[in-house]
């Protein structure tokens, strides 16, 4: 008997609203962040307790397009900023309403100057092109005030690379971002 392997390519996944017990967060093993690597186009995880990008495996998603991810615990700005430098050219549209980290200072901002040029949509804002030229102007101008204040004449090689997104990337990249309570998938 020969048994023929199929290759299933599911593009959208909802695992929204999970009941999932207190304190507790959607993570994806590693079965399945390599079943859906090259085939994921919208995830969606809403309301699972997420504290951190990196326990979803989302650097690997090669064709995410929409990522969902309102109504968890995310709030780090620098986690974020961190998975915009690393997610390439493919991600469109973000959603994290109702997390933490959306009560910082500057986070539509930081979002904003982290995405790439094919953002259109942050958290059901459209994005528009001339919006984000005149935000990354307004960040290059202060950066060079603050390097002329400081002596230095170089800018950063990028504009999403500060020292704590530099943590936080190297947190991530540890695997350092762990639920205490973990439910695979």
């Amino acid at each position: 008997m020969t048994i023929r392997r199929q290759n299933y390519r599911l593009r959208e996944l909802d695992v929204s609203g999970q009941r999932l017990p207190k304190n507790s967060a959607i993570v994806f093993g590693d079965l399945t962040i390599e079943a859906l690597a090259t085939s994921l186009v919208e995830l969606r995880v809403g309301g699972n307790g997420v504290r951190s990008l990196s326990s979803l495996g989302l650097n690997n998603f090669m064709h995410l397009e929409l990522l969902d991810c309102r109504n968890n615990e995310l709030d780090n700005l620098d986690d974020i900023q961190v998975y915009f430098s690393r997610s390439g050219q493919s991600l469109r549209s973000v959603t994290f309403m109702g997390n933490p980290v959306e009560k910082s200072k500057d986070y539509f901002r930081g979002l904003l100057l982290a995405s790439s040029e094919n953002m259109e949509i942050i958290d059901g804002k459209e994005i528009q092109a001339q919006q984000r030229m005149s935000l990354r102007r307004m960040y290059v101008k202060k950066m060079q005030r603050r390097n002329s204040k400081s002596g230095s004449t170089s800018l950063p090689s990028s504009t999403t690379t500060t020292s704590s997104s530099s943590k936080a990337l190297a947190a991530s990249a540890s695997g350092l971002s762990v639920s205490s309570s973990r439910r695979n998938f």
